[in-house]
């Protein structure tokens, strides 16, 4: 039952993730029909953020919270960075992360975004790995 709970909570957290951005390429779309050139300039501008911004969330939970190895030579700081862009957390991700397996890597960014949901009016995370 517990492993139910966490499925539903992954899922939740997934679709509050990606309601904004695909939500803001609809009303992109809908801005589309206007008359004048400079607003649908900022429309086609928002629909374009938006889609970076969904294809980036897309990318980052692929990796983290699924088996998928990084897609199309990206690593895993570029994900957990792509992430988090042009939101209020920051990250530093020592180069030793790196070379860590992918399993660790893949912690690694699911106690990002973790720590990052502990800063809501902003600041910086550190991912670096253990002393042993």
């Amino acid at each position: 039952m517990i492993e139910l709970r966490v499925l539903e909570l992954l899922c939740a957290r997934f679709c509050h993730e990606m309601v904004s951005p695909v939500g803001a390429i609809g009303n992109g779309v809908e801005l589309l029909d206007e008359d004048d050139p400079e607003f649908v300039r900022q429309a086609i501008e928002l629909i374009g953020q938006s889609a970076r911004t969904a294809s980036r969330r897309l990318q980052f939970y692929r990796f983290a919270y699924g088996t998928a190895p990084t897609a199309s030579g990206v690593t895993p700081r570029e994900l957990l960075m792509g992430f988090l862009e042009g939101g209020k957390v920051a990250a530093d991700w020592e180069p030793a992360v790196s070379s860590l397996s992918m399993e660790w890597q893949r912690l690694a960014c699911n106690l990002a975004v973790v720590a990052a949901e502990t800063l809501p009016r902003g600041g910086r995370i550190l991912a670096m790995p253990g002393v042993s």
